[in-house]
């Protein structure tokens, strides 16, 4: 909390981003134009209706932007229809059963990473934390994300190495240090 607030006021960039977004809020509520947030907000909505109308299987896989458009969302020309958030995507188009099993998936990842060295451990979890906040919640990072893919592809490299040495990696360490007092 003392970081977010020292980030919020040190940073012009952090303090911009707020303040933006507060605006695209007032925007929303007096309706005058289709702002970023106000779209999110518009999709979270539409998502939820979908998802109410069928809630434990979903619409079907690709299903969102014809589903979304049955509901009457609204279209702008220059972005897709995706609801810019993975969990929405899935609950829409998977139901809450698919939900849960990619829920799961991610809590089994988390699980993994504590058989791993500390420095690994904390860094694959950082980039578990970072796929799961950062890209999960305000882009939908399974469709379009390049960051999202390179956050996989290393947390794959990390989870692998483990066990491709048999889960020690600090038997890879000491190797390696070996080899290096032997040279």
């Amino acid at each position: 909390l003392i970081l977010a607030g020292h980030a919020l006021f040190a940073s012009e960039k952090v303090h911009m981003c707020v303040k933006n977004t507060l605006a695209d809020i007032a925007e929303l509520r007096t309706g005058n134009k289709i702002t970023s947030v106000g779209l999110r907000l518009h999709y979270a909505q539409k998502s939820g209706e979908l998802l109410q109308e069928k809630p434990w299987l979903g619409h079907g896989t690709g299903s969102f932007a014809k589903a979304y458009e049955y509901v009457g969302g609204i279209h702008v020309s220059n972005t897709s229809l995706d609801p810019h958030n993975v969990y929405a995507n899935l609950a829409v188009q998977l139901g809450i059963i698919g939900l849960s099993v990619f829920l799961i998936w991610l809590l089994v990842l988390i699980n993994d990473t504590f058989s791993l060295p500390k420095v690994e451990q904390f860094l694959a979890q950082g980039l578990i934390i970072c796929f799961m906040v950062g890209g999960a919640l305000f882009e939908d990072t399974l469709l379009r994300s390049k960051n999202a893919t390179l956050i996989l592809v290393f947390l794959a490299i990390l989870l692998a190495a483990k066990h491709s040495i048999g889960g020690d990696l600090s038997s890879l360490r000491a190797k390696r240090s070996n080899l290096k007092q032997t040279s």
